[in-house]
């Protein structure tokens, strides 16, 4: 993607509205008496990994290690022999908290400590051997996951604090690389802790070297972001973290058919998720931060279609989950996805089973492949069979919003704090309703706030559509259809930033204003401390898309 500001000036946007509202962006800024999840290691030897050069800004890779400098290969320690090297294997299949891969090695978790290979796509290089891990002190023998994707490698240490290593440009393992720092600003944070409730977590990282296909046909260079999924204990749940957002749960991927599908496996590489239902189901998705729509200080987005094919913008709604054809025969909830290449189609899918015979093995195929290849193994399979017993669908987290809507009467049936779009029907005339789609991603947030909605505003940049079919026949709809859109409506997408509560939706542009079922609505609280992230999102998104403040009142 083009980038409408270089690093620096965004950078210095949101530092200096951070300090207009009187926020500190520094590396002590943590609560009083922070939440289980947020922090630095209760460990005092590991204090000083704050300091690592993991996520620098601009410069994080760039730094040279003691060990560059003196010539050797960083981190890479003595050769593992004897019962230890007999537990490690080959080549990493499936990518899990005990075993994965990164573009250049295999790693491996054994009682505490990692031990690492030279490998492609987890194939391990031939004549190289397995090799303990140089780790911090504090780290050595007390890891207890771990997970990795292109360049990046993350562990979870002692009461599951993340630690990050960036493996540098040149793939360099250095002890001193490890960071625990974690958040806003720039990956300058106070560190966070894994959740209990995690059932399935993957490290994924799509660098600025790499390309997409957006959901228009459009080819784009990503921004570059690393993210971590998580399936959440209730199998519903898709949350994603982001090392320059808010350690919270407010960010979720919303998972197949509206989240109401029961996952029972999860898997990440370069941006694209990958999920097993409960019966069996495949799920794929490219999503992040910055494919979603929310990073509008860094990427020119839109909603208009029709573009040109050379158009720099990133086609909104991002791109939707992709149902992958079943294997012909059983799998396991044990799945993996890994890069082969450098554009987002390059994506390899493993997922562990039987074949039509019942002989164990696993079965593989590229992301956009029609057909699954077996590769028999006769080894015991480690996940569980599907289809498990019938799980019921989800019921989905939908809210009715009911209104005044360009002067008519309005419904929104079904907004999610997740999942988009909803259903818009506007009253245009007696007997007269215009169905219209809502849009919804959620806003650039540097403040932690809690998941779904709740009396603090929410917001969204959004957008309502008038459906192709009723566009391309609006010159037959009813004059009052046609002039309803005429005056309120930009065309077939008009931006509609949205502010969402627990029981009101306000259109931030339009000045409209829905509550929860038609019932009068609570007040609002505030946002304390203010967010400098939401003030800079709101200006970078008004500037991109032309237009001008909101005059609306809350």
């Amino acid at each position: 993607m083009q980038l409408r500001r270089t690093a620096l000036v965004a950078t210095v946007a949101t530092l200096a509205a951070a300090l207009l509202t009187g926020v500190a962006p520094a590396l002590a800024d943590l609560d009083p008496v922070p939440p289980p999840s947020v922090g630095p290691p209760t460990e005092p030897e590991c204090l000083p990994l704050g300091a690592g050069t993991t996520g620098v800004l601009l410069v994080g890779g760039q730094v040279p290690s003691g060990d560059q400098l003196s010539g050797q290969a960083g981190g890479l320690g003595a050769p593992v022999t004897g019962d230890l090297g007999r537990t490690l294997p080959d080549r990493v299949v499936f990518k899990d908290s005990r075993h994965t891969f990164s573009n250049d090695y295999a790693f491996a978790l054994r009682q505490g400590r990692i031990y690492v290979r030279p490998a492609k796509v987890g194939v391990g290089r031939p004549g190289e051997p397995w090799r303990r891990l140089e780790l911090p002190t504090c780290l050595d023998g007390r890891v207890q996951e771990i997970s990795a994707d292109h360049s990046l490698l993350i562990a979870l240490g002692p009461g599951r604090q993340v630690y990050s290593h960036d493996m540098a440009a040149s793939g360099d393992l250095s002890a001193e690389r490890w960071t625990w720092r974690w958040g806003p600003y720039f990956w300058t944070g106070s560190g966070m802790r894994l959740y209990g409730d995690v059932r399935a977590w993957a490290t994924s990282e799509f660098t600025s070297a790499e390309r997409l296909r957006d959901s228009a046909g459009r080819t784009h260079s990503p921004i570059g972001v690393a993210t971590v999924y998580l399936l959440r204990g209730d199998r519903r749940r898709i949350t994603y973290l982001d090392p320059w957002l808010p350690q919270d749960e407010s960010r979720e991927v919303c998972g197949p058919e509206r989240g109401t599908l029961p996952l029972t496996g999860l898997s990440g590489s370069g941006s694209t998720v990958f999920v097993v239902g409960a019966g069996g189901e495949l799920f794929t998705r490219l999503y992040d931060f910055d494919v979603s729509g929310a990073n509008t200080v860094f990427g020119d987005f839109t909603w208009e279609r029709g573009l040109p094919a050379d158009d720099p913008r990133w086609q909104l709604p991002g791109p939707t989950w992709v149902r992958q054809p079943e294997p012909p025969g059983r799998v396991t909830d044990r799945i993996s996805i890994a890069k082969t290449g450098s554009h987002a189609d390059q994506r390899l899918l493993t997922v562990e089973g039987r074949d039509a015979s019942g002989r164990r093995g696993y079965w593989r195929k590229t992301l956009t492949a029609e057909r699954w290849t077996f590769v028999r193994t006769g080894a015991p399979l480690q996940g569980r069979l599907l289809p498990t017993r019938a799980d019921r669908r989800f019921v989905a987290d939908d809210r009715r919003y009911v209104g005044t809507v360009g002067e008519r009467r309005a419904v929104v049936a079904d907004f999610n704090p997740e999942c988009s779009p909803a259903r818009l029907s506007v009253q245009v005339a007696p007997g007269q309703r215009l169905d219209l789609l809502l849009h919804s991603s959620d806003g650039l947030r540097q403040e932690r706030r809690d998941r779904g909605l709740t009396d603090v505003p929410r917001e969204y940049n959004g957008a309502v559509e008038v459906p192709w079919q009723t566009w391309r026949q609006l010159a037959s709809q009813p004059a009052a259809v046609r002039r309803w859109v005429a005056t309120h409506l930009d065309g077939r997408f008009t931006t509609a930033p949205l502010a969402v509560t627990s029981t009101r939706v306000r259109f931030l542009d339009q000045c409209w204003q829905l509550t929860l079922d038609g019932e009068p609505a609570r007040p609002d609280e505030p946002a304390l401390p203010p967010d400098a992230g939401a003030v800079v999102g709101r200006l970078t998104e008004l500037q991109g898309d032309g237009r001008a403040p909101s005059t609306c009142l809350p």
